[in-house]
């Protein structure tokens, strides 16, 4: 009899001891694959810093070629394109006055004196109101190339912020729970050792 239920003591024994096996191995799994999840958040985290610093370095880098473009190409042109269009309204009023072939024809053999030449400085010379207008369509396309980067930039960066902010936020967390789930793993531990004393006993 004693023998019996040495024997169903034991048999039990060994059922608990197995449960508490197959429960240590889970946690075991859940834990590495918590820790694969924040070895791999914080590797994202670290990617979204080092993307931060890059764009820091494209914006300064992005200005210089900015302003070195607009010095070299677009600057020079302001001058250029009050001269065309210069020329371009000087060559409009010739070209109301010949519209009519055959009249200006006419006018030309009948009329005895020629038309009053138009000088090179008075041709090329834009008056006040054009050069305004000039100089203020080339400031404005100035300033909207100086404020649309920097405004993508500051987006760029404000989102990059928010994001390793949910990361940092999302790393606390794992890391809380990966050491709860060590404090349980620890736990099993004891328990398996407190069994295993208690069959050597036996």
């Amino acid at each position: 009899m004693n023998t019996m239920r040495r024997e169903e003591f034991v048999t039990q024994r060994q059922k608990h001891f197995k449960d508490f096996v197959q429960t240590v191995a889970v946690c075991d799994e859940l834990q590495q694959r918590k820790n694969a999840a924040l070895r791999a958040q914080v590797h994202d985290l670290t990617e979204l810093l080092a993307g931060y610093d890059l764009a820091s370095l494209q914006n300064t880098h992005l200005e210089i070629v900015r302003d070195r473009a607009y010095r070299r190409d677009i600057a020079p042109d302001g001058d250029l394109l009050r001269v065309y269009q210069s020329e371009r309204r000087s060559a409009t009023m010739l070209g109301d006055v010949t519209s009519d072939g055959e009249a200006v024809q006419m006018d030309s053999v009948d009329n005895t004196e020629s038309p009053p030449s138009v000088s090179g400085n008075e041709r090329l010379e834009p008056d006040a109101r054009q050069r305004a207008r000039v100089e203020r369509l080339v400031a404005e396309e100035e300033q909207a190339m100086i404020q649309k980067p920097c405004e993508r930039a500051t987006k760029t960066i404000r989102e990059q912020q928010q994001k390793i902010a949910v990361l940092e936020d999302t790393v606390a967390t794992q890391a809380n729970r990966n050491e709860s789930l060590e404090r349980e793993n620890r736990r099993f531990q004891a328990m398996v050792s407190k069994l295993h004393s208690t069959f050597d006993a036996c």
